[in-house]
């Protein structure tokens, strides 16, 4: 394998880690409160991360990894999360509140109606049967 080769691939894998680290911060922020949820996709991601930087290495220089390669896809990771990802988090939890109140807060109010209706009404069942019981005393 030539030099050039070699530079290809480690750049590749110096932007492979902060896609790879940017695209696991989302996955985290939009699964935050659901935790077995958010791990399944953790490990679904991870697997499918990896099946595509293999393919990657397969197409670039036939498979063959070099130690440095994972050292490159770490050195990505680090880059992005100490000049990127306080950028990045905040645009996703404004994303991610905007979505909150376009979607979860109208049903979750809904919700909320609803079962303050149905305690009303339990509480008047409750009060009717109590009356009821004193009327007979």
């Amino acid at each position: 394998m030539d030099l050039l080769n070699q530079i290809q691939v480690s750049i590749y894998s110096l932007f492979f880690g902060a896609i790879f680290l940017f695209f696991f911060s989302f996955i985290n922020r939009l699964f935050f409160k659901l935790t077995i949820l958010k791990n399944l996709m953790i490990i679904f991601y991870f697997l499918i991360m990896t099946i595509i930087y293999f393919y990657l290495l397969v197409i670039l220089n036939n498979g063959v990894l070099r130690i440095y390669y994972p050292l490159f896809i770490l050195l990505g990771a680090f880059l992005y999360q100490k000049f990127y990802a306080p950028y990045v988090l905040r645009f996703f939890e404004k994303i991610v509140s905007k979505l909150n109140k376009i979607f979860i807060r109208p049903i979750y109010l809904k919700i909320s109606k609803i079962k303050s209706i149905l305690k009303n009404k339990k509480e008047k069942r409750k009060n009717g049967k109590r009356k009821k019981e004193k009327a007979h005393i």
